[in-house]
């Protein structure tokens, strides 16, 4: 799809607008914003060797638009300033820390960076986080296509760790199952009986059928709800390989600076967490723009979704996470506690609850480690964001009572209060068209 150019106003406007939110973000980190707005006549004085540089980022998505300018044009020619007290500091951290966002075909085997797993490692590591899926299950997941892998590279499938997610919510979709015989949800997926008088369908009075319904019959069923949210989640997932490796070298180079520091004789109490706050503060925002031009899909208000749908997860497995905000002592005793239950896998064990939870909290603490790099405000702790009071946003869905996050996109009408699976607003129709029978019938007598 071609994209429509922005008229030069309108590139104007775009850029005045990213830029007031550059000057914000310097600003409650009490650095030096190197950025500042432009005009019509600006745009006039830009030299006739980049005017054709200007066309091309004109085609470019809205998003993107900013930042190419400034770094393509008017950085280089416009502007002569000497660097103040702030930015020596912004260019000292850029010289020492070297991050460069990673193609998937660069995380086969690499040697200093976030790895893509063939399916049997990815098996083993999401054992290890708390879930536990059979090799044999595994593969029919991948030849019915309910699964898709982040890279096909030479015959092979590679997965990132953070596609658990995918994982528990096709386990969620299984238990479904475990209310046949014949439950209501799976009435569209049961067969007719013959017998002598004829054929007995679904729709016949009285019709039960005592035929269970097996799962692999049930996610067959339900494959066009259940991919797509795979597939959205794996972008979510190839970002998030990015963002593990930008908190790792500001975690490594913290340590290195923690280390000079203690040589020196100092050993404050939270060292490190001013360290690596600091280099958030001053850098992030510089290398969150590097990831988000390497994923321009992924928006902040995508990033900030999902956030709340890995909370919900959280909650669902580990209810107790809601009182972590009047108690914080229950986080370590989380972490603590993963030992002290059985490992997914063994005992016949399917699911470590509390270590599938904590590894949703960790996924939580990138993404907003990846939102306070982009936005210079500090986020929320994980007690704030599982406390109901704070967040507001929860609700259950009046079919199958599960948590859902209502769609953000949703305006007017009515309070949204199923949770969008298909299944659930088939049985909402089913259930509204009796009522309307009913009354028609109370209406004719």
């Amino acid at each position: 799809m071609r994209i429509k150019k922005p008229s030069y106003k309108e590139l104007i406007t775009v850029y005045n607008n990213w830029v007031q939110k550059q000057e914000s973000v310097f600003k409650s980190s009490l650095s030096f914003c190197p950025f500042f707005k432009i005009d019509l006549n600006t745009i006039k004085k830009i030299p006739p060797e980049y005017r054709k540089a200007l066309e091309d980022i004109r085609k470019n998505p809205p998003n993107l638009l900013p930042l190419q300018l400034w770094e393509g044009i008017i950085s280089r020619d416009l502007r002569k300033y000497k660097p103040t007290k702030k930015e020596k500091v912004f260019n000292k951290i850029k010289q020492e820390i070297k991050f460069k966002p990673k193609k998937l075909l660069e995380r086969i085997n690499p040697p200093f960076t976030t790895k893509l797993h063939e399916a049997e490692d990815f098996n083993s590591l999401c054992r290890q986080r708390g879930l536990y899926t059979p090799p044999y299950q595994f593969r029919w997941y991948e030849n019915n296509k309910i699964i898709y892998p982040l890279l096909k590279w030479k015959s092979k499938n590679y997965y990132s760790v953070f596609q658990i997610y995918i994982l528990d919510y096709i386990e969620i979709w299984k238990e479904e199952t475990l209310g046949y015989p014949n439950p209501t949800w799976c009435e569209s997926l049961t067969k007719e009986i013959k017998t002598k008088k004829g054929i007995i369908s679904r729709h016949s009075p009285g019709w039960i059928n005592e035929q269970p319904v097996l799962w692999q019959n049930y996610l067959l069923g339900n494959k066009k709800t259940i991919a797509p949210k795979g597939e959205k989640w794996n972008e979510v997932a190839k970002i998030i390989l990015d963002i593990k490796d930008l908190f790792d070298v500001f975690s490594d180079k913290t340590q290195k600076e923690v280390e000079k520091f203690k040589k020196g004789g100092q050993n404050k109490k939270f060292l490190f967490r001013d360290i690596f706050n600091n280099f958030v503060l001053n850098a992030g925002s510089f290398y969150a723009q590097k990831i988000m031009k390497t994923h321009p899909e992924i928006s902040e208000e995508i990033i900030r979704y999902w956030i709340e749908v890995c909370v919900v997860r959280m909650e669902r497995l580990n209810p107790f996470f809601k009182k972590s905000k009047g108690l914080p002592i229950l986080l370590k005793l989380f972490k603590e506690s993963e030992r002290l239950m059985p490992t997914a896998g063994s005992f016949r064990i399917r699911r470590n609850e509390i270590q599938l939870a904590n590894f949703y909290w960790q996924i939580v603490d990138y993404l907003t480690f990846y939102l306070e790099c982009l936005t210079g405000e500090k986020e929320p702790p994980v007690e704030e964001l599982t406390s109901s009071n704070s967040r507001g946003q929860k609700k259950i869905c009046e079919i199958c009572g599960d948590n859902f996050i209502p769609n953000p996109k949703r305006v007017g009408g009515r309070p949204q209060i199923l949770c969008g699976k298909e299944n659930c607003n088939i049985e909402w129709a089913k259930r509204h068209a009796k009522q309307y029978r009913k009354k028609k019938k109370l209406l004719n007598k």
